[in-house]
């Protein structure tokens, strides 16, 4: 599970296996992503894409056709509100998150791009809705 929101504080202009200092970059985030995580507050979803695809397979794909494309070449285009619904999408949740941010990673065997998505669920939201 993710921890250090440090990672990912960094921008660069080409998001490639071919550009090593893009491993670790942030791709997109919504404003004001905390750098401390409270945990009594949030609900942390996060996972790699390829993780998430074979975790979540039909979320995935819904998510993934909400953007018709790549997340490394559409997620940064969307609006706050459009990266938010994605992630809810993504993690089938019953509400927006408070805050989501993608760093770009590529897998070093393959080359495939691999984002890295994190996302914070009002802990509030997920118990009422089941009530």
């Amino acid at each position: 599970m993710y921890h250090n929101t440090r990672e990912g504080s960094y921008k660069v202009i080409r998001f490639h296996y071919s550009c090593p200092e893009s491993q670790g970059a942030l791709l997109c985030q919504t404003p004001k992503f905390p750098t401390n995580i409270d945990r009594n507050k949030w609900t942390v979803a996060d996972g790699y894409s390829d993780r998430i695809f074979s975790w979540h397979p039909k979320s995935y794909k819904k998510a993934c056709e909400m953007i018709n494309g790549s997340w490394v070449d559409k997620l940064p285009s969307l609006s706050v509100a459009g990266l938010k619904e994605f992630a809810k999408v993504l993690f089938d949740h019953n509400s927006l998150p408070g805050y989501v941010k993608v760093i770009y990673y590529f897998n070093v065997s393959s080359g495939y791009d691999c984002p890295y998505i994190i996302v914070l669920f009002d802990k509030i939201s997920r118990v009422e809705a089941h009530h």
